[in-house]
């Protein structure tokens, strides 16, 4: 906050005190009652004759004439609206009857769930969203109250000035009275209760002992300073949420067929992305700049326009005291939950629920959480406390107060990318189906082609038939039933009965999806629609670009996990296909490349090429050395010349891709987490689903290979090129450790790969020749000789060699001719041995060295 902008005059009196510069004092009085004031003045000035202490400053006699004189002539001039001003602060302010609500339609009834709760909240709040203003300033500061009431503190000509002064409150007065209410400051703002000021004497002293006094009053324990514009909204609160209301020329626009844009920058200038007001009420407010607001939703952090004063804005604020249903995220019995609310002030439980999937062991059954990106949760049982912790991390760019801090959560189903494959069959998917609709459903009957998709386009079925399944109200939409289209595919919000496909039968909606949708779109990081080939939300993913609802991706997700729960018999430890396949997320720039070493595409920390992205998920199957297998999100390069190519939609499972092994994270733990079987004296590890691990799997931190019949390998492995030790008492891979075998050493690098040539472990160097043994004795590398101790590690100093001395310097190579050694100058011969008891002829001349090889 600027200071500058307080009032000198308060400042140097009330320092550490909130102060209301621009408050002015006086009440109404005629010309004979203001001369009796002035007189009054100079009385008290002569009767001052000792030093007023506020906040440790001294306010001397002289001091205090100095600061009456300068206010005297303001006190005359502004006595009539400061009197009115002060006699306002507390009062509470009356709801404005807004003429909005005469313009409201009935009640219509939506395919839509969301968009008849929201409807209704529209309803709801057109008494409630306006206040009556109390004052002709553009703008005001109140207290807004838990009970949804606001009471008047006092007024500004703009908005940064409004800001300062609740910035102050914030800060200064509440926060000081909270943390210690017998603190010299708030014993001093509880001096005069109101009312009981002299109503005789006004000063500007008085009218922000008056403020300070009010905002600080036990009554207001839990308050929340907020700022009104001059139509009576609240425009800002130094605690907030943000409820997304689309408004057009100043009214709330009651329809579902206009979006809202999210941006990338707070001049509202970049369009990243955009929601509807029909799926989403809540949003944390994490930075409010006026006219513009940062918020979190859906897991994406960006811009909204909140510029009430142009009439046309999407986003009103709610102070977080008065925040009595937000969404959140509840554990019951295994399962994870979201409700989302339709009004985030409304009655608790209005709003919609979906299932999420399996929960992770650390939330609590029972317990409420808040999150807006879905992977960091905050103890909700207090909502107020709750929202002000998630805000404050947001603002703080950390997750330090969520329950799992250094554990994000990450939706299976939600986060499995498209190209992969389902476990279970067609007859299955139909089972599922049949059990969860109508006769009449367009889904059912659907299973072999979703099935026959997945394999020809690369599609998993079950992600495919979730999102059908959320597109199409389980086959009973009104687009599903007359248009054979069960995904709502070109169905526009704008107008989505009338802009939709239609299709001759549903499987060719089905393929059409497949192909054109999805490998030839939203899995093609060649398309302009590909942020990540998975569900996601709105940070990354289908979901960017696919829908308007933020939580797309979690609702198409959850009935990729209901079905999966279904058929497994509704046992959470049974599930088949939920944590099949081991996710990893990009965290930083990295390559994927063919079987061949060609590059398909690249992994970037930006949206600027025809790449992937970094936050975006990954299959792993296997360690290959120092890359990992995966399915890649195309089998072709996505670069011709400088030029994006378009896939061409069909997907084959069995071309591979290969990325490094930096710059990825696991985000879950398979099942495939089996068991150890021993069979005919061999090892093997199998499934749950029962099928045998082959290739590299690493299994409770430690690295295995398994042949292609799954059994187990032990000793050594030739793989790509490089020797593997295994060992053979556990089978597990041998890595930065020594091995011996057959009487030779051999070291194994941290990845596994045996060593050659020279290493250094533990401080000592070592040379390991072709065949990975460890070198003893004498070595000729790069034109230089070594000794190597028995024990392998290499030589300095002195070394006695059959009798004979040589001398190893300090990079081990072995010394010859004349050496400066301990202060005493030897000689030694071509071969490395030093002269001893001998002359020598070096240049023309003899030297003679003793017995020791010192020079005589």
């Amino acid at each position: 906050m600027n200071r500058k902008r307080i009032n000198a005059r308060l400042s140097s009196v009330l320092v550490g005190i909130l102060l209301f510069s621009q408050i002015s004092v006086g009440a109404v009085q005629n010309t004979v009652e203001e001369s009796a004031k002035e007189n009054e003045i100079q009385e008290t000035d002569d009767e001052i004759i000792k030093d007023v202490i506020i906040d440790d400053i001294v306010i001397t006699q002289e001091t205090n004439k100095e600061n009456e004189a300068k206010e005297e002539s303001t006190i005359r001039d502004t006595y009539d609206n400061t009197a009115s001003e002060e006699e306002l602060i507390g009062e509470k302010y009356e709801v404005k009857k807004d003429s909005s609500a005469d313009y409201l339609p009935r009640l219509e009834v939506y395919e839509e769930e969301s968009f008849n709760l929201k409807q209704q909240s529209f309803l709801n709040m057109q008494d409630t969203e306006k206040l009556e203003k109390k004052t002709d300033a553009d703008y005001e500061i109140a207290l807004a109250h838990e009970d949804g009431t606001y009471s008047f503190v006092g007024s500004a000509e703009n908005f940064e000035e409004a800001m300062d002064k609740v910035e102050t409150i914030e800060e200064e007065v509440l926060n000081e009275v909270v943390a210690d209410p017998m603190s010299t400051a708030s014993k001093s703002f509880k001096v005069q209760a109101l009312g009981e000021i002299n109503k005789s004497s006004y000063s500007s002293i008085d009218v922000n002992n008056v403020i300070a006094s009010y905002v600080s009053s036990e009554a207001n324990n839990g308050a929340v300073p907020v700022i009104l514009n001059s139509t009576g909204n609240v425009v800002y609160s130094t605690k907030s949420m943000g409820r997304i209301l689309k408004h057009i020329d100043g009214k709330i626009y009651p329809y579902f067929d206009k979006n809202t844009d999210l941006y990338s920058d707070a001049s509202l200038t970049k369009v990243f992305n955009y929601i509807n007001q029909g799926y989403v009420d809540d949003v944390p407010i994490i930075e409010d700049k006026g006219t513009s607001a940062k918020i979190l939703v859906s897991g994406y952090t960006g811009w909204i326009n909140k510029n009430e004063g142009s009439g046309n804005y999407d986003m009103i604020v709610v102070p977080l005291n008065q925040v009595t249903n937000p969404s959140y995220y509840i554990s019951e019995n295994g399962v994870l939950k979201h409700f989302i609310t339709s009004d985030l002030k409304g009655t608790p439980g209005f709003g919609t629920t979906i299932t999420i999937g399996k929960a992770p062991s650390y939330l609590k059954n029972g317990v409420r959480y808040l999150s807006y990106d879905g992977h960091y949760f905050y103890n909700g049982t207090n909502i107020e406390q709750g929202l002000d912790k998630l805000i404050g991390d947001l603002q703080k760019n950390t997750h330090g107060n969520a329950v799992n801090a250094n554990n994000p959560y990450y939706n299976y189903f939600n986060y499995l990318p498209f190209r992969s494959k389902t476990n279970y069959t067609s007859a299955q998917l139909d089972s599922f189906i049949n059990a969860k609709t109508e006769a009449n459903s367009k889904l059912r009957g659907t299973g072999a082609a979703f099935i026959a998709a997945q394999n020809k386009y690369g599609v998993n079925a079950l992600l495919a038939l979730g999102v059908a399944i959320n597109e199409s109200n389980w086959g009973r939409s009104s687009i599903a039933q007359s248009k054979n289209n069960i995904f709502g595919l070109n169905a526009i919000d704008s107008n989505p009965g009338q802009a939709a496909d239609s299709f001759a039968k549903v499987a060719d909606s089905i393929n059409d999806f497949a192909k054109n949708y999805i490998s030839r779109g939203y899995a093609d990081p060649a398309d302009w629609r590909y942020y990540g080939g998975f569900l996601g939300n709105k940070a990354h993913g289908a979901n960017i670009k696919y829908a308007s609802d933020p939580y797309w991706g979690e609702k198409a997700s959850q009935y990729a996990f209901l079905a999966d729960y279904h058929l497994s018999g509704n046992n959470l430890n049974n599930l088949q296909d939920n944590d099949y396949y081991q996710l990893a997320i990009y965290t930083s720039a990295n390559t994927v490349k063919s079987s061949n070493g060609t590059l398909l595409y690249k992994v970037i920390d930006n949206y600027n090429e025809y790449a992937a992205y970094v936050g975006t998920p990954v299959i792993i199957n296997s360690k290959n050395g120092s890359s990992y297998e995966i399915y890649p999100e195309r089998n072709t390069p996505v670069n011709n010349g400088g030029y994006a190519n378009k896939y061409h939609g069909n997907y084959n499972f069995e071309d591979k891709g290969y990325i490094s092994v930096n710059g990825v994270q696991f985000i879950n733990e398979p099942i495939q987490v089996g068991k150890w079987i021993s069979k005919d004296g061999k090892w093997y590890y199998e499934y749950r689903n029962g099928v045998k691990a082959t290739m590299w799997k690493e299994i409770n931190g430690k690295w295995y290979y398994f042949y292609n019949d799954g059994t187990m390998a032990t000793g050594w492995l030739n793989y790509d090129g490089k020797w593997y030790y295994f060992w053979p008492s556990s089978g597990s891979m041998a890595a930065g450790s020594w091995v011996k075998d057959n009487g030779y050493w051999y070291y194994l690098t941290n990845n596994g790969v045996m060593a050659t040539g020279w290493i250094e472990d533990k401080g000592y160097k070592y040379y390991l020749w072709g065949g990975g043994s460890m070198a003893t004795g004498w070595v000729k590398d790069g034109g230089n000789w070594y000794y190597f101790w028995d024990g392998g590690s290499m030589a300095t100093g002195w070394v006695k060699y059959k009798d004979y001395w040589y001398y190893m310097k300090s990079d081990g190579s072995m010394a010859t001719g004349w050496q400066y050694i301990g202060g005493n100058w030897y000689y030694f011969w071509g071969g490395g041995s030093m002269a001893a008891g001998s002359w020598i002829q070096d240049n023309g001349k003899w030297y003679y060295l003793n017995s020791n090889g010192v020079l005589q």
